[in-house]
């Protein structure tokens, strides 16, 4: 059966692909403007392709942003005439570019297992773990409620080792009233961990 869509992440550098719509995400903290292409930097294409995506993505922003550091970014990334109504401006070519600015909100903490026991989230310690490119915005975050007293952050993608869940397990037995806490991207790498002890699953969201 024919597919209706495909999806693909992370292919805007392969030319060969003949995308319907194109999205690129700019990180708010990585300006591509102010990027180099590997090893340089960290663009694994060339900063003026970003005028080829039908919609660009400023991602992690600052939850207020006002007009004028739109109107900058829009400048800067090559977008004319910038309606931050409609979300709308246009290249040098005259192509239409859609150019949206997102935040992040962080949902109330979900038990990874059935076990996990929601006094935990009240409590004043926290063992953050992750496995994601950035988790300073997650930490951060969870600093306005609680006191970090470990923080383990594994390499993106990271596939959660029995020694990984053991340096976690001693930090929880060294904080024992400390909830445990890590991404929703990371929870599904956890659950596949055959050995999570009973004591851990009770404390991690």
């Amino acid at each position: 059966e024919k597919a209706d869509i495909i999806l693909l992440d992370d292919a805007f550098q392969h030319r060969a692909v003949k995308a319907g719509i194109n999205i690129v995400l700019v990180d708010y903290s990585r300006p591509v403007f102010k990027d180099y292409l590997m090893p340089l930097g960290r663009l694994r294409d060339l900063r003026e392709r970003i005028g080829a995506a039908d919609i660009v993505i400023v991602s992690k922003c600052p939850k207020y942003l006002d007009g004028w550091e739109k109107s900058k970014w829009s400048e800067a990334l090559g977008i004319l005439g910038y309606d931050a109504t409609t979300c709308e401006g246009r290249r040098r070519n005259g192509k239409k570019q859609n150019l949206f600015f997102t935040t992040i909100a962080y949902d109330t903490p979900q038990p990874i297992f059935p076990e996990g026991d929601p006094r935990y989230i009240y409590a004043q310690r926290l063992i953050l773990f992750t496995g994601i490119a950035n988790d300073a915005p997650l930490a951060r975050y969870l600093c306005g409620t609680y006191k970090i007293v470990k923080h383990f952050n594994f390499p993106d993608h990271h596939k959660f080792t029995r020694t990984d869940i053991l340096s976690i397990r001693d930090a929880a037995d060294a904080f024992p009233t400390s909830v445990i806490m890590t991404t929703e991207k990371d929870s599904q790498r956890v659950r596949d961990c055959m050995f999570i002890p009973g004591g851990l699953k009770q404390r991690m969201f």
